[in-house]
């Protein structure tokens, strides 16, 4: 087995494995400047991507639509029901959130990244990471490690750049 192969085959494994899905409300511009080619570039990698829009206006669909591959669904106001929404259209056993004005240089690598991680530890329900400013500022959060509840999840990283498992959800 090549190392190439190696890496095919985790590339796959992560496309059957996790899912994309982005809630946003009225920031088309801020979707289409930051997010919009990370999701293109998802979507073409195999990823199951999808787009809850909150807007009030049809601009962010239109964006959205003319994304190849990537879902759009219309969704009630508010990041949760957003975030619940594509749980429910989605399969797979995990499903990563990010936000619409986040950049995501190689995305399809972060998301084998975010899959490979719920292997590094027995029952993992959810991932976060912490997250970089354009500036180069890295933003709070805690060192690598296992937290068990009744760990405060608050400043643990960022829910732009979360993953979670199906398990985990329909538990709760």
């Amino acid at each position: 087995k090549s190392a190439r192969g190696t890496t095919l085959l985790m590339y796959l494994h992560s496309v059957e494995r996790i899912a994309l899905g982005v809630s946003t409300r009225d920031r088309p511009e801020l979707l289409r400047r930051c997010l919009a080619p990370a999701l293109r570039e998802i979507a073409r990698a195999g990823y199951t991507v999808v787009v809850a829009d909150q807007s009030s206006d049809g601009e962010t669909e239109q964006l959205v639509r003319a994304l190849d591959g990537v879902r759009y669904l219309r969704t009630e106001p508010g990041t949760s029901r957003g975030r619940n929404a594509v749980v429910a259209v989605t399969t797979t056993p995990l499903i990563a959130f990010t936000d619409d004005d986040v950049s995501i240089p190689d995305g399809p690598r972060w998301l084998e990244v975010m899959a490979a991680s719920f292997e590094q530890a027995e029952a993992v329900g959810a991932v976060c990471g912490r997250a970089v400013t354009p500036a180069g500022s890295l933003l709070p959060g805690t060192p690598p490690g296992v937290h068990r509840w009744p760990k405060n999840p608050f400043g643990l990283g960022s829910a732009l750049n979360l993953a979670v498992a199906r398990a985990a959800i329909e538990a709760v």
